[in-house]
């Protein structure tokens, strides 16, 4: 008995030690937090083992986050320190608490409900959060590349034909179907991404509920849960993992069935490549689904590999034909393997970087980031009953490989940027589902319900407003607008050459004057080395460009008159109309700018320079 109550605390208090070493490493360096820690830490191992030992626990840390409260102290490293506590304190001997959550969950099950009823409020609840920054024109940049190139499909040309940006080709063919099915109405595209939203919300709820077994309504909450972190502004741009996340989801939910048909292996394999042809980086769930077949598939693992292959190499295969018929398989090949293979990442620091957006989680709202700091932690809890359980559960051991894996994306991918945590957000949110502590029940039904209210309320009320206004949205964006006047005043065959603000070319209906259209892979030299070795570009391709004359040069500077994004092979270069000849500058109010982009940066002019 003392032997399997040890073994129930080891991985809890590894956990704990290694959370301790590496504080420094997530940028909580403040004596009183370390402090905390480890009053937390002896009290964490002592109450667990003495009798009423919770009551103590729990008293202590209320207690002390009350004082904290009033008296102003209260952080985000404190609240990341106590959750993560609570979270591993596991506790089921309150009887109160489970005698209201017995009366509550019966109560649920006598309310009929069906999963089409349910279905239907997961997609009005997706089209009520995701459409709260409809009124900004721009979220992120990297999207207004995705629709240049996407566009240019309309005049027949395939991606990387004419327009050239680092993701993959199946993403912007999905673009160009939604531009087309929208008429390439910006707002309209918007909502109607948010169907890639709303497929993962479903994935979660039909994922609970017939793999893992799971009420109806914990699935719908894990849903909800997924969508309210969707809901932050940059979760909202029409990011490339979003759409991989659909395929990847759908793959996964179809090999965790207990049916063994050919079908199923091939959609599922297909689903797969589909995803890889979307975002390459996602291909590293390959790694999960190979866990799954080994441990699930062995009487049959070759038939089920097979299959599996047929799916992924078909959709693959497909691609490169058409590609290879347009004569460009070579920059194809390129971008799909080579380029990813050379990437480099910045100076970054990992676990300070998943600090960072944890925090603006919290930022946003504490209660939202209770539950997500509740559900990540609560991965610990779900591996330790692994550990301890005599049963062999598949799918919860794939569930936590899965989420794994979802930050070892984010690790490699090296950049810190938030949407590189989107598959961590899908994976996370199923965490739900498995949580047993009545305890971490009452917190998470407490921060659902504050979170709500003071939160997701107000981001319904915005979302319903931007809906019923999107056409008067539409009309007014500030961007769109002034590059119909940039229209009116040239004739249709001027040529751009966009260093920064690349949406225009969008509504100008035009391409670049380079092929590398994302303003930062002009300096990335992963890229433009490969680029130099293809023979796809000159060593100064851009200084050619300049000497071709375009009409139209739009760049961005910094207060000093430099490049805002700069470019080192244009050391010679100022986006100055004084260093051209016969050529003069286009007037822009800057406030057009500061109205469309949610991450407006006010230290950035943007200058149109116009050649005679």
């Amino acid at each position: 008995m003392l032997i399997s109550k040890i073994k129930d605390k080891l991985l809890p208090f590894l956990a704990c030690l290694i959370i301790y070493l590496l504080l420094p490493s997530f940028g909580f360096n403040s004596e009183l937090g370390g402090n905390l820690y480890l009053v937390l830490l002896i009290l964490f191992l002592f109450t667990s083992q003495i009798k009423f030992g919770n009551y103590i626990f729990h008293i202590f840390n209320l207690t002390m986050f009350m004082y904290l409260l009033f008296n102003r102290s209260f952080s985000f490293e404190f609240l990341f320190i106590q959750l993560f506590f609570v979270t591993l304190y596991q506790d089921n001997s309150q009887r109160i608490i489970e005698g209201y959550f017995n009366k509550f969950t019966e109560l649920l099950k006598k309310i009929k409900s069906s999963k089409v009823l349910l279905t239907v409020s997961i997609f009005i609840f997706t089209l009520l959060t995701q459409n709260n920054f409809l009124n900004y024109e721009i979220i992120d940049h990297d999207v207004s590349t995705s629709l240049v190139i996407a566009n240019d499909i309309f005049s027949g040309n395939l991606p990387y034909e004419r327009v050239w940006d680092d993701k993959q080709p199946l993403f912007y063919f999905f673009n160009y179907i939604i531009l087309f099915l929208v008429e390439k109405n910006l707002v309209y595209y918007k909502i109607f991404f948010d169907v890639f939203v709303f497929i993962n919300a479903f994935l979660i709820f039909i994922m609970l509920l017939n793999r893992f077994n799971k009420g109806k309504f914990i699935s719908v909450i894990s849903s909800i849960s997924y969508l309210s972190i969707m809901s932050l502004p940059w979760a909202n741009a029409e990011y490339s993992e979003t759409m991989s996340i659909t395929f990847i989801g759908f793959a996964y939910y179809l090999i965790l069935g207990d049916e063994n048909k050919k079908i199923r292996d091939y959609l599922c394999g297909f689903a797969i490549g589909v995803s890889t042809l979307i975002n390459i980086g996602s291909a590293l769930f390959l790694v999960g689904f190979g866990l799954i077949v080994i441990l699930k598939y062995r009487k049959n693992i070759i038939h089920k590999i097979l299959f599996l292959f047929y799916g992924f190499s078909s959709v693959h295969l497909l691609v490169f034909l058409i590609y290879y018929v347009r004569g460009l398989s070579e920059i194809y090949l390129l971008t799909l393997f080579k380029i990813p293979l050379s990437y480099t990442s910045t100076e970054t620091f990992f676990f300070y970087d998943l600090r960072v957006f944890i925090e603006s989680i919290f930022t946003t709202n504490y209660f939202l980031s209770t539950i997500f700091l509740v559900l990540l932690f609560n991965s610990v809890n779900i591996l330790n009953n692994l550990v301890n359980s005599k049963l062999f559960d598949i799918e919860t051991i794939s569930y936590i490989f899965f989420m794994f894996l979802s930050i070892v994306f984010f690790y490699l991918a090296g950049k810190g940027f938030y949407h590189h945590l989107l598959y961590l957000v899908f994976f996370v949110s199923i965490s739900i589902g498995f949580i047993e502590n009545l305890n971490l029940k009452a917190i998470l039904a407490v921060s659902f319900t504050l979170m709500v209210y003071t939160y997701l309320f107000t981001i319904i009320v915005n979302s319903t407003s931007n809906i019923v206004n999107s056409d008067s949205l539409y009309e007014d964006y500030p961007i769109r607008n002034f590059s119909e006047s940039i229209n009116q005043n040239f004739n249709d065959n001027f040529t751009v050459l966009a260093l920064d603000k690349v949406i225009v070319l969008f509504y100008l209906d035009k391409v670049n004057e380079v092929s590398i259209i994302h303003p930062t892979n002009h300096n990335e030299s992963f890229i433009i080395d490969n680029f130099l070795d293809q023979g796809l570009i000159e060593v100064d391709y851009l200084e050619n460009a300049l000497l071709q004359r375009p009409d139209l040069i739009i760049c961005s500077i910094k207060p000093d008159g430099s490049l805002f994004y700069k470019i080192d092979s244009l050391y010679n270069f100022s986006c100055d109309e004084k260093n051209f000849g016969s050529s003069f500058y286009y007037k822009i109010n800057q406030d057009i700018f500061r109205q469309s982009e949610y991450y407006y940066n006010p230290n950035t002019e943007t200058k149109i320079l116009v050649n005679n």
